[in-house]
């Protein structure tokens, strides 16, 4: 368990820093992302209330991530190796084809405790993988929804 938190703390880190650089750590980020199946996200401008649905690529792995807006780095949304109580569990998760979220409902976790996702307005990438704390991450696929609260 300490190793998996360890490389938690070393994904969030790099992900500060690659939203710390501005258009140019997007740009790597778009370039990291690009090899990947685009899934859908649907609607692409979410408030609390909204309904969100993501469209999966099949077969995914057992990681979905939010990349936040304003240097905030990465939360796990559903992720194997862990006692929080997730929406859905990570076995559960590789077998599905969508995933409804309510926004205002959506929890994640940062290495301790689960928070809310999507607290500041702006744009949010949902990353789906598999092995996304290891050296070697496979990402399989993304989209991106606009924030307004």
């Amino acid at each position: 368990m300490h190793t998996s938190r360890l490389l938690f703390a070393l994904f969030s880190s790099a992900c500060a820093l690659a939203n710390a650089a501005g258009a140019e750590g997007a740009e790597s980020w778009d370039d990291l992302l690009r090899p990947a199946q685009k899934m859908t996200c649907s609607p692409r401008e979410v408030s609390d209330d909204t309904i969100l649905t993501i469209t999966l690529p099949y077969p995914h792995g057992d990681y979905l991530i939010a990349l936040q807006p304003r240097e905030q780095g990465s939360i796990h949304i559903i992720y194997p190796w862990t006692d929080e109580p997730l929406h859905v569990s990570a076995n559960e998760f590789v077998r599905l084809k969508t995933l409804t979220f309510k926004i205002s409902a959506i929890r994640g976790s940062r290495g301790k405790g689960l928070q809310k996702v999507f607290v500041t307005a702006g744009r949010y990438t949902l990353i789906v993988g598999e092995g996304i704390e290891t050296e070697s991450p496979l990402l399989q696929g993304w989209c991106r929804v606009t924030y307004l609260p």
